[in-house]
């Protein structure tokens, strides 16, 4: 939104003020294959409008209702080039203290073999 545009709204007889709306947003992807989750915090900053404070959180609320999909499509845009270039140092991980180790036999091995080339297509 241009300056001038904000401006307007802010101009004298105009019942409607700009707000900003600053929101916690936890985005949840699940990998299909595997048992991969990834989670990503973020805060987006977003003009409203409205008469009052409670008109403004109102009319947020709408937004948010019926916006979810465009909040996903618009983060993993924000995100895409980001985690395409990032370097290993840039990401923390947390190994657990007691793995499950298990004897594998040939059928077990086998599917870990054809995992590993799924992902090294990818």
């Amino acid at each position: 939104m241009s300056e001038e545009t904000f401006n307007k709204t802010q101009a004298p007889g105009n019942p409607y003020k700009g707000y900003l709306v600053t929101q916690d947003i936890e985005l949840n992807i699940k990998i299909p294959e595997g048992n991969t989750e990834i989670k990503i915090n973020t805060e987006q900053e977003m003009p409203t409008y409205g008469k009052d404070f409670s008109d403004a959180q109102q009319i947020h609320a709408l937004s948010n209702h019926h916006g979810k999909n465009f909040y996903k499509r618009q983060i993993i845009k924000d995100i895409k080039d980001w985690l395409w270039n990032m370097e290993t140092d840039d990401i923390d991980i947390t190994l657990s203290d007691t793995p499950t180790i298990k004897l594998m036999n040939d059928e077990m091995y086998d599917e870990f073999e054809k995992d590993q080339e799924r992902r090294d297509r990818l």
